[in-house]
């Protein structure tokens, strides 16, 4: 019996290549323009190399460091610049606590740092953050000077939800880490203002121009951009080349920008406390992990993306450079501030986002009972 055509193993590498053929023909041709996001430039600037963190002059000794999910990919090469740094204490915040082991075992014998530290922290339940913020209550030493949010997932799967209700990518990258920082600010206040920290660094993406909020729902936004079908409704695509069902990870780092900008723009002046969010770009980790069966992500990810440990250069820039101090809400891009995207700049754009932080406060006051008093007395 005769195989069908294209059937063969072969036919199929060809097609993949093909389509690997085509995406980069987009990427080098097309004058893309998602507000001050342009491809090309984007393109290009995966091959730029950056200071490593050292050369700020940076000392985090006496210090208290968080970097969430540090065990793989951009979270472990951030970490194991900060161990360099001497930190008084070096915190990695992971689900997975056999593979953070790993990753402590690894930092130390390339750094020599022996304050390294792994804690459980599992960002689809709200019950493990406010497990770790007790801990961090009883053992953090009573203040804390950096916290790196960059701890997310890029889900590609059928729409799942969380033990808590939420679709779990919105959870996972949005409403944990906010319910964290919210929680660990009154620690954060506690550090004394000795520039590069206090700071709060978000880990966003370029990707935050390919989606806006195209149509707002007369109940909650965030239910709307949580649910199956209704998020469809909701978001607009401005990247032609994505469509709205692989939107959610897009849609997960506009609110990062967004989450960031809202808190910054409310951190009082007498503070010493920076929140920033950084672009590390396209890198090659763990992130994409859902897509490795797919040729053309192997190939993006060997022949095009940054690494890892370039990536968090960029990440140690927002967390340890000097002119990011007092830049409150600011995105950085390639070790320089960068505008966000034009959509977040206009009427609706910001009517959106007050929309998303007076919603989001509210979901996490009803979380913990915390929230509240927390935002009264730290917040402006």
């Amino acid at each position: 019996m005769s195989k069908k055509r294209g059937s063969a193993p072969g036919a199929q590498v060809l097609s993949a290549y093909k389509s690997a053929i085509q995406h980069i023909k987009i990427i080098l041709v097309t004058p893309a323009s998602m507000g001050k996001f342009r491809l090309w430039p984007w393109f290009c600037g995966l091959y730029k190399r950056f200071p490593t963190p050292e050369q700020y002059g940076a000392d985090l000794t006496s210090k208290t460091v968080i970097v969430t999910g540090a065990n793989a990919g951009l979270g472990f090469e951030t970490a194991k610049y900060l161990a360099r740094l001497h930190p008084g204490k070096l915190i990695l915040a992971c689900r997975n606590l056999q593979s953070a082991e790993e990753a402590k075992t690894l930092i130390i014998a390339d750094t020599k740092c022996e304050t390294v530290e792994c804690w459980k922290l599992d960002l689809s339940s709200f019950a493990s953050v406010q497990e770790f913020v007790s801990q961090f209550e009883r053992e953090g030493g009573g203040k804390l000077d950096l916290l790196i949010q960059n701890a997310g997932i890029n889900h590609h799967g059928p729409h799942k939800t969380t033990s808590d209700g939420w679709e779990v990518q919105l959870q996972v990258n949005n409403l944990g880490p906010e319910l964290l920082g919210l929680l660990l600010l009154p620690y954060m206040a506690k550090a004394g203002p000795t520039p590069p920290t206090p700071r709060m660094v978000w880990v966003a993406s370029e990707m935050h121009y390919y989606v806006a909020v195209g149509k707002e729902p007369q109940g909650s936004l965030l239910e709307a951009l949580s649910k199956d079908g209704t998020f469809e409704d909701t978001v607009q695509m401005t990247f032609s080349m994505f469509s709205k069902e692989k939107a959610r990870y897009p849609m997960s780092k506009l609110i990062n920008v967004m989450f960031a900008r809202s808190l910054g723009s409310r951190i009082p002046a007498s503070s010493g406390l920076t929140v920033v969010s950084v672009n590390p770009s396209a890198c090659a980790s763990s992130l994409q992990r859902d897509l490795d069966h797919l040729l053309l992500v192997r190939l993006g990810q060997r022949w095009f993306f940054r690494t890892a440990e370039m990536g968090s250069r960029v990440i140690a820039h927002a967390a340890l450079g000097l002119e990011v101090q007092g830049k409150q809400g600011a995105y950085y891009n390639d070790c320089k501030e960068e505008e966000v995207c034009d959509w977040l700049l206009t009427e609706m754009g910001q009517r959106i986002q007050e929309r998303i932080w007076k919603e989001t406060i509210d979901v996490l006051s009803r979380v913990d009972g915390r929230a509240p008093g927390i935002i009264d007395e730290y917040l402006s």
